[in-house]
């Protein structure tokens, strides 16, 4: 007797449920049913190709700098050449990158030939540079002269002057009188020199900048000068009068080489000069709102110890007077910096 397999449920034809009339798949495509149309705000998003939103589980890298980027930070260099591309555009024209270096060239070229004019002119009258230089000593000798005990040392010694300058190597008066040229060329073209450097820069800096910066360009020469003028008349005498006294107490003649005169007074002028930029540069920084009057009133003590030893460093000569002065120096302007910083500090903290 043969036995029919039952079919399983799982392999039994779906039925209709009841009460519901049978339907092949061609009778969904007829016309008399209506198709249901896909709602949009669930249907998923479809990226297209200049699509920057990416929804990969990996980490985008498109926003990410490069390591590159940090050398397209704009430096001064950049700003100009933004600020004069901008008012070239204004103007209806742009510079390029060759622009730039003529503008630069032109610039140098203009430098060059004010310094080698005031050269000329320095040189042409380095008899008159020469004597005005060494007024200090002149003046320290007349001083001598007057004193009863120089009277009797310029007798004993049968000598005219105290001090006397003279030269051992037949090229060494030619070098102080091309390093004289040199150093009174500069110092006459300082003005054409730093109008120069600002015509060049001054496009790329921020207003604030410009009125930041402007003193210490053009204030910072006379600063510079009047730095020399107190070496000339104040440290160099005083510490060469020293020297001389000490020198005629141990009955030693004070025989100096012209190329040692020249390059300790030289040297005195140029530091002083540099120090006296102290005041400037620290108002300048304090109306920018970098330094704050108190801090720098608050390390005082401090301010005294780095006084005395960079006068140590920075004084020319191995005399103690020299040292001395260049550390007072120091301290007197650090106080008046003080004093401008509470002077040029802005009321409102500069944005």
């Amino acid at each position: 007797m043969a036995v029919t397999p039952t079919p399983s449920p799982a392999d039994q034809p779906l039925e209709p449920p009841e009460g519901s009339s049978g339907s092949s798949p061609a009778d969904f495509d007829s016309p008399n049913i209506e198709k249901i149309a896909p709602d949009p705000a669930n249907q998923p998003p479809v990226l297209k190709a200049d699509d920057s939103t990416s929804y990969s589980s990996a980490p985008s890298t498109a926003s990410k700098p490069k390591v590159s980027d940090g050398f397209l930070e704009k430096g001064l260099i950049s700003r100009i050449k933004d600020a004069r591309a901008s008012v070239d555009a204004e103007g209806g024209g742009g510079m390029s990158f060759m622009d730039h270096l003529m503008e630069l060239r032109k610039r140098l070229w203009i430098s060059l030939v004010a310094v080698l004019i005031c050269m000329g002119l320095a040189l042409y009258w380095t008899d008159a540079i020469f004597e005005l230089l060494k007024r200090p000593v002149d003046d320290i000798n007349a001083d001598f002269k007057v004193d009863e005990t120089g009277r009797q040392i310029l007798k004993e010694w049968g000598r005219q002057n105290v001090i006397e300058l003279q030269t051992t190597n037949p090229l060494s008066i030619m070098m102080t009188v091309v390093w004289l040229g040199i150093g009174a060329g500069l110092i006459l073209s300082s003005p054409i020199l730093v109008y120069e450097v600002w015509a060049f820069v001054a496009p790329g800096l921020k207003p604030n900048e410009k009125r930041a910066i402007q003193p210490v360009l053009f204030g910072g020469i006379f600063f510079f000068i009047g730095g020399c003028a107190l070496a000339y008349k104040a440290l160099v005498p005083v510490s060469m009068t020293f020297l001389a006294t000490l020198a005629v107490k141990i009955k030693v003649r004070p025989d100096y080489t012209i190329d040692d005169y020249m390059s300790l007074l030289l040297n005195m002028m140029f530091i002083s000069g540099l120090i006296c930029e102290m005041p400037l540069i620290v108002a300048v920084l304090a109306r920018l709102s970098l330094v704050k009057p108190e801090s720098l009133l608050s390390y005082w003590r401090s301010a005294m110890l780095a006084a005395f030893v960079l006068g140590a460093v920075l004084s020319p000569g191995t005399d103690v007077i020299a040292m001395l002065l260049f550390s007072f120096l120091l301290l007197s302007l650090y106080f008046i910096s003080i004093l401008f910083a509470y002077i040029f500090y802005p009321k409102q903290p500069v944005k």
